[in-house]
Parts: C-alpha cells; sequence; structure tokens
C-alpha cells in the first residue's frame, strides 16, 4: 500500500524514508526487471518524503517517518542520501531516465541542505556521512562546489580527531558502524586515490580503536560507550565476535585486525584512549581473565555507558552486564521506538554527570544529578544484566537470598556468576531525605543496587541551583567496584573482606555557600597490596581536578596499551618494535603472537618512515600518510605520496 517497508509498533504502523532508499537500493542492484521496477516505485515513495517546499526551513531533507508531517530529525537526509548516491553511481543507468532525473533532483537538493547544515565535525557519524555524500555526490553530479566542501571536511575530521587519538563520539558500537560503513563506501566508490587512501587512514584507527575493544570471552564490545543503545550494550544483538569476524573474512575489515583481538585478548591488557582533553572525555578499558571493565573520566551524554562491564559467555546463556547509571523518578525501561520523550526502549538514558577512574580491574566512580527539579527520586544504580546466571549473593561475608536487601554505606556487595566476582561499595551517598535507601532489588532480568539521595514526594532543590542563593555544590555519591576471577577467592564473603581490608580515603572540604568563586574539593581513593587508584574533583564545578594510579597521573594518552600506542611524538616503541616516522598523529600495533605489526602514519606532511620489528625492518625515503603491514616477513604499504623504493630487510614486499 505505501511501497516502503513497515514497522509494527504498540503505537502503530511506521515507514521510514531511509528504509526505503535501502530497499530501492538492493532491488535495482538485484538488476531483474521486475525487481527495477519495484525499485520506481519505493524510490517514488521515498521521495515523497522529502521536503520539497522552497520556503521551508528544511528544504531539501526528509522526514524520518512517511507519517511525520514535518522534518524533526536533521539526519534524515544524510542516511536516505548515504543510500541514494551510492545506488546511483553503480546502479543508476539501470533506472528509465525520467526516473534516474527525479533522483537526482532530489540528490541535488539533499546536498545542498547537508552544506546549509554543516554539522560540526565533533558529531562524527553524522560528520562522516556529510563527508561521504558530499563527495560522492560531487561525483556523481559533476559538482565540484559539494566535492571540494566534503574533502575539506575530511581534513578537518582528521585533524580534530588526530588533536586527541580517537573520534569525539569515542567507543560507540551502534555509530562507529556507521562512521567504517560509510567510510568504506567512500573508499570504494571516490576515483579519486588520494581522497581513498585518507580516508583508510581514519577507518584504519576507528578498526583498531574496534578491535582493541573486542572482548572475546564475553563477545562483546567493551566500553566504556560513548554513545550505545540497548540492544547493543546488553548483548540483544549478533555476538560482535561474530560480526568482526564476518567482517574481516568478507573484506570490510583488514586482516591485521584479527592479529589485533587476538593478542588484545592474550593475557590481561590495559587501553586508555581520549576523544577530547578539554572535555574530559577519555577512556580506560581492561581486558581481564573472563571478563571486560571499563571507565570513562566523564560521561558523555545520556547515550552513554560510563562505567560498564562484561563476563564471559557460556552458551547459551548471554554474558552478564554489569553498569552503571543516575536515574531520576525511578525511570526504567520501556517505551517505543518512535516516541519522543525520555522513555525509549532502546536506551535506559543517563540522567547524571560521572567522574571517574580506573586501574585494571578496580574502578571509582562519582555522580551527581545537577539540578534537581520536581523529583521524586535520585539515585544512583549498578545494575547487572542476566539475572540467571547470578549463582550468588553476599553483603559483607554474608549471603543474601531474600530482596529489597539493605545496605549501609562501607558495605560491599559481591555478586557471583559463573565465573567471576563483582564487588561494590558504596563509599558515600549524600542524602537529601530521611530514610534514603541503599538497598539491592530485583527487578525482572536485572539484580540491582541502588543509592539513592533522594525519595518522597514531589520536590525542587533549590540548593542544587547554580545560580542560586543556597548553592554548595553538587549532590553527590561515590562507589567503589572491583571484578575478580572465581578461583581467586572461596566464596564472595572472602572477596569482600578482601575489598574491605583495603584504606580507603573520603575527603570532602567543609561546605560554604557558593558566590562564584572557590573550589570544594573531594578525594576519593583506594589502597591494597601495593596497588592505588583516586580521583579528586571540585563539586562546586563538578569536574576532576586529578586521576592518580599507582602514584602517577595518567593523564591523556592518544592510545596507551599493552599492545598498541599512539603519539605525535616521532617515535614510538611497543611489543619489541619501532615506529619512526614525521611528528605527527601516527600509531604502532604489535602482535608477537601472529608476527603482526602494524604502523600507520597520518601525516599530511610527507616524511620518512621506518619501521623495525623483530628481524627486520622497512624503511619508506618518505610517505604522506598511510600504512605498513608486518606479517610473518610479508610487508604490505598502502598509503600515498611515496617517494623511493622501499628498503625491506627480512622480509619481501607483496
Amino acid at each position: 500500500e505505501t511501497n516502503l517497508l513497515r514497522t509494527v509498533t504498540e503505537y502503530g504502523e511506521y515507514h521510514e524514508s531511509r528504509k526505503g532508499a535501502a530497499l530501492a537500493a538492493r532491488l535495482l542492484a538485484d538488476g531483474r526487471p521486475d525487481a527495477i521496477e519495484l525499485a520506481e516505485r519505493v524510490l517514488a515513495a521515498t521521495l515523497a518524503c522529502q521536503d520539497v517546499s522552497e520556503t521551508s526551513q528544511r528544504f531539501g531533507n526528509f522526514t524520518w517517518m512517511r507519517e511525520d508531517e514535518i522534518v524533526t530529525d536533521l539526519n534524515a537526509v544524510e542516511f536516505v542520501l548515504g543510500r541514494l548516491i551510492p545506488m546511483m553511481l553503480e546502479h543508476g543507468n539501470r533506472l528509465p531516465e525520467p526516473t534516474a532525473e527525479r533522483v537526482r533532483t532530489a540528490i541535488a537538493l539533499g546536498l545542498a541542505e547537508i552544506a546549509r547544515l554543516d554539522v560540526i565535525v565533533a558529531y562524527t557519524n553524522i560528520c562522516v556521512l556529510d563527508i561521504t555524500n558530499s563527495i560522492l555526490g560531487g561525483v556523481l553530479l559533476g559538482d565540484e562546489r559539494s566535492l571540494a566542501r566534503g574533502t575539506m571536511k575530511l581534513e578537518q575530521l582528521i585533524g580534530f580527531t588526530d588533536m586527541y587519538g580517537i573520534p569525539f563520539e569515542f567507543n560507540a558500537p551502534t555509530y562507529y558502524r556507521v562512521a567504517w560503513n560509510a567510510l568504506a563506501t567512500l573508499r570504494d566508490l571516490v576515483p579519486d586515490v588520494a581522497v581513498k587512501k585518507r580516508v583508510e587512514v581514519l577507518r584504519n584507527r576507528i578498526v583498531l580503536s574496534s578491535s582493541l575493544h573486542l572482548d572475546t570471552a564475553s563477545g562483546m564490545w567493551a566500553g566504556p560507550h560513548g554513545r550505545s543503545y540497548l540492544p547493543d550494550m546488553l548483548g540483544e544483538t549478533t555476538p560482535y565476535t561474530e560480526q568482526f569476524a564476518s567482517q574481516i573474512e568478507h573484506g570490510d575489515f583488514p586482516a591485521w585486525a584479527e592479529a589485533v583481538i587476538e593478542q588484545a585478548n592474550d593475557g590481561a591488557n590495559t587501553i586508555r584512549e581520549t576523544a577530547n582533553a578539554e572535555r574530559d572525555y577519555a577512556i580506560t578499558t581492561h581486558l581481564g581473565d573472563g571478563f571486560s571493565m571499563g571507565t570513562a573520566h566523564s560521561a558523555f551524554g545520556e547515550q552513554s555507558n560510563a562505567f560498564i562491564a562484561y563476563t564471559r559467555r557460556v552458551e547459551p546463556k548471554r554474558p552478564t552486564v554489569i553498569f552503571s547509571r543516575y536515574l531520576m523518578n525511578d525511570l526504567w525501561l520501556g517505551g517505543a521506538y518512535h516516541e519522543t520523550d525520555r522513555t525509549n526502549s532502546r536506551n535506559l538514558p543517563e540522567h547524571g554527570e560521572f567522574l571517574g577512574v580506573q586501574s585494571a580491574s578496580r574502578t571509582i566512580g562519582l555522580y551527581s544529578p545537577g539540578t534537581l527539579a520536581n523529583c521524586t527520586s535520585a539515585k544512583t544504580i549498578i545494575a547487572w544484566y542476566g539475572r540467571e546466571n547470578i549463582t550468588g549473593v553476599w553483603i559483607n561475608d554474608t549471603p543474601v537470598t531474600e530482596f529489597p536487601a539493605m545496605l549501609a554505606p562501607r558495605d560491599v556487595v559481591t555478586i557471583r556468576d559463573h565465573g567471576t566476582y563483582t564487588a561494590v561499595m558504596p563509599i558515600r551517598v549524600q542524602k537529601l531525605c530521611d530514610g534514603a535507601p541503599i538497598r539491592i532489588v530485583e527487578n525482572g532480568e536485572f539484580l540491582v543496587l541502588e543509592m539513592y539521595n533522594y525519595v518522597g514526594p514531589k520536590k525542587s532543590f533549590w540548593e542544587t541551583r547554580w545560580p542560586g542563593g543556597f548553592y554548595q555544590g553538587r549532590v553527590h555519591s561515590a562507589f567503589y567496584t572491583e571484578i575478580a576471577p572465581v578461583d581467586r577467592y572461596s566464596d564472595g564473603g572472602e572477596f569482600a573482606n578482601a575489598v574491605k581490608a583495603g584504606t580507603f580515603t573520603d575527603e570532602l572540604a567543609a561546605p560554604f555557600t557558593y558566590t562564584g568563586v572557590g573550589s570544594r574539593d573531594w578525594t576519593v581513593a583506594y589502597e591494597r597490596d601495593g596497588a592505588s587508584i583516586e580521583i579528586a574533583a571540585d563539586i562546586m564545578a563538578w569536574r576532576a581536578t586529578r586521576r592518580v594510579v599507582d602514584g602517577a597521573e595518567i593523564g591523556f594518552p592518544m592510545l596507551s596499551s599493552n599492545h598498541a600506542a599512539q603519539n605525535r611524538d616521532g617515535r614510538i616503541e611497543i611489543g619489541g618494535a619501532r615506529l619512526e616516522c614525521g611528528k605527527a598523529a601516527a600509531w604502532l600495533a604489535a602482535c608477537p603472537k601472529s608476527s603482526t605489526y602494524i604502523a600507520s602514519y597520518h601525516g599530511p606532511a610527507p616524511a620518512p618512515l621506518t619501521l623495525t620489528v623483530p628481524g627486520g625492518s622497512v624503511r619508506l625515503q618518505s610517505i604522506a600518510y598511510g600504512t605498513v603491514v608486518w606479517t610473518d616477513g610479508r610487508v604490505e604499504i598502502d598509503g600515498h605520496g611515496i617517494t623511493g623504493d622501499p628498503e625491506i630487510r627480512g622480509g619481501s614486499l607483496t
């Protein structure tokens, strides 16, 4: 009836314009007469979603749904053109010319809208779509202005990312896939070789980060996640181990990604990366014995997983997922895809602001809700998803069999699943009312530790407002978390006692009424067995002032891990390998287990490059940007602006 694919929810039936564009592209690729005939009808229905009123503010954009009266999601034009432009480049000659001309006209209108919107480079996945559409749309239509704009934006995105290390929209399973797929399309279809190679440099950096975060024990994409929807974070999709294997098998990922994944999961591995130091966007991920654990310096937004851990998958069960949130008014899961309120089945929104620090399998997390208005409850939670996996619960050394179970600050909750113990200690929970509980409750498939700042009648807290007349600092809570394999302790009680035996520091400066001057410092730290972890924050401005692990500030490394590193120093050494290149963003990954070494220089200023590995070396007289891969003596060089013949010792060019 509509010639568009139907999405059915409890709120009705909807038809997405982007899915119409994708279906038309598949039908046209099929190429049979009946498929082309249907593609014409689908294209007509898809283009009917475009705003073609010249007086409209969103002229050239598309409604997300056929049922929408106006354009509300500005990204719709990117997703629709992201299907239509490659379709026309690859198979547009299969359409009758009147239909093809109508599609080209729609693309031209869409490209003009994309240029007007001019999305910032920090919005990574949409910026990548902008670049891809602008460059390929320029190629399709012979539009030099669009082509030049897209090429310039590609350089801006790479330059912005290379200031810090990873994309601003960091470690985001849903959106990294959008980015790497769009970049692959751009690489494959753009005729300009320099652009192809430039795109591959950016894509390889995203693939490296993704590969380092693949947790083969759980099959999951280890966190923390800048943005992630519930199906992705809870393992309700195909395991990422299978998704990545398929990407490698079909050539969507470079073959070296398999070596990185294998090496990253061979023993304990801690990865630190930075997305933006000024915004305090940096992440730590630890791949341990049967689990992964990740903590962000600060939360990216309501779709982020600032603290999240996964434990080993035991078929047919899903892995256990452990994550934090700050929740207002007892929000929980529910709602539907097309709803516009904050209750959404694709996500459990983060309502608080997080500050964290992680050392291997230990994390300290601080939460604040910000201003509290019309509030009936406000709490930090730690949730365990996969109730069927949990085989034991302890508070301190006492087993728990009935819920809810109450705790006090400095009690330790320990949860056992089939492979690990997770211990959580509420260090401090600021009380905004009498009787605000700390408790463990059952909630469907979840076991949840709730740490309430407030629960009671609807209330607005004037003292949480700044500017305001009563502000003495942010409402706050702190927790400590540690994960250990089950074979290290006899039961959860023993692990809890080991955690409690450590030395905790919780020092908060005395309150004062803020006038815009001064700080109120809070230090939270933990030490045991010679290992220490500490975070300090100003709760007036709610910003971290210090993060220390084993006596040293962890800073903001572009990439630091057991097997890969990135900097702009012109020299990197790791895993017995050494990269020497220009003083621009470059990275080196060492995978001794498979005798694979990957070096990438981002340039774009040409410079000499030398990769030295155990048993050999590769020297380039000059390279503007590109990647060198050494695999057991076989050398691959994929770059631009290479001068002179490669000098290879101990191997051969393939």
